[in-house]
């Protein structure tokens, strides 16, 4: 009996001891993460006062009723030809979506809202179909305005689109920053090889200094501190609730004396660690920073940690945004009769692969087999 209590009383030692710890790891990821800055620097242009996302609040409501009440419609135009587009009834309803999306898009501050009209909760996660509907409407007045001969207005409108994958993607936790990757992913794919070739010099020009100013602001690597004090603010809420909704994972449950308490703490300090590694080695290349990471989370999966999730995936999907991003760029150079620049590959620890053949110069990124987005074929 005595060795029991005394079992029970040492197994409430370590779980408040490591309570203790994922609270001030809560306190000093708070503090990080509050002092972060949020202003911005516009693609093109000067800046204006005001916050990003009260703009993208207005377009996100604005571009609701393109998917809940006209998604067929608009869901036939992503496949449509640009004179389709621009001739489109439903060109009319994403214009307020369009004008609040450059009034967001040259707002000088980005700070990302916990609640509101963009998210579905106060936890700060956004409305993925929101977003991307908003997204999807720059990418369609861009190609109407391209169809009409309206290149530079065409360019603003998709930078615009742009921003605000930026925005988002900088807005913190993971699933966010992946949204920010597929918002991305639709105005880049706006500019096919094709429609490069419809710009005017000036307008090409003007892209370029847009994707290189948007390029300076992307990271390579993901952001996993605001993901961990998400997990922060999560377990603190279940903690404050007594305990009621903690899981138990069977693996390594004997580990914590069988306290979900002492478990699920041990887990969060677990991520913690996976975070600092993650820190650590962000200016790594990507195949030793991609190798250093699964190391990482195998060991976490095999102490079958709740928190852990595939992150060398997720930042995979942030690295081919990114590439995108550069591929397009690159084109831009070939068009404008100059050598592509020599940018480095999100993907490998070189530059993005340039070739020339008879069908003209085939720029790829390193994933390109894998994705074949990836890779563009410039014709000169």
């Amino acid at each position: 009996m005595v060795a029991l209590f005394a079992g029970e009383a040492w197994v409430q030692h370590r779980t408040d001891a490591a309570w203790q710890r994922v609270a001030a790891a809560r306190d000093s990821l708070a503090v990080q993460l509050a002092a972060r800055p949020t202003q911005r620097a516009p693609l093109l242009g000067a800046a204006t006062p005001g916050l990003a996302f009260d703009h993208y609040a207005v377009a996100t409501t604005a571009a609701a009723p393109l998917d809940r009440d006209r998604n067929a419609e608009a869901r036939k135009l992503l496949t449509a030809d640009d004179a389709t587009v621009a001739a489109a009834p439903l060109r009319a309803a994403w214009g307020p979506v369009v004008d609040a999306l450059r009034a967001g898009a040259q707002a000088g501050d980005a700070r990302a809202p916990q609640q509101g009209p963009m998210t579905k909760s106060g936890d700060g996660i956004l409305d993925l179909l929101a977003v991307r509907w908003a997204a999807n409407a720059a990418a369609f007045e861009a190609r109407a305005r391209l169809h009409e001969g309206r290149g530079d207005d065409a360019v603003r409108v998709s930078l615009a689109g742009m921003t605000l994958g930026r925005d988002v993607l900088h807005s913190g936790i993971l699933i966010n920053q992946m949204i920010g990757c597929a918002v991305l992913a639709i105005g880049v794919d706006t500019w096919t090889d094709e429609r490069l070739s419809r710009l005017s010099p000036t307008d090409r020009e003007l892209l370029a200094d847009g994707l290189a100013a948007l390029d300076a602001q992307l990271p390579v690597a993901l952001d996993f501190a605001s993901e961990l004090g998400f997990a922060a603010a999560a377990i603190a809420q279940i903690e404050a609730a007594g305990g009621k909704e903690q899981g138990n994972s069977a693996l390594g449950a004997w580990r914590h004396g069988f306290s979900p308490r002492w478990q699920l703490a041990s887990h969060f300090l677990g991520y913690a660690d996976v975070v600092r590694l993650a820190d650590a080695t962000r200016d790594l290349p990507w195949p030793e920073r991609e190798a250093r990471l699964r190391a990482a989370i195998a060991e976490a999966d095999a102490a079958g940690n709740v928190f852990v999730v595939h992150l060398d995936n997720v930042e995979r999907q942030l690295r081919s945004a990114v590439a995108s991003v550069r591929l397009l760029r690159m084109a831009l150079d070939l068009h404008a009769g100059r050598d592509a620049s020599a940018l480095p590959d999100p993907l490998a620890a070189a530059p993005i692969a340039v070739s020339a053949g008879e069908g003209g110069v085939r720029l790829a990124s390193a994933d390109a087999a894998k994705q074949p987005r990836l890779q563009r074929l410039v014709v000169r």
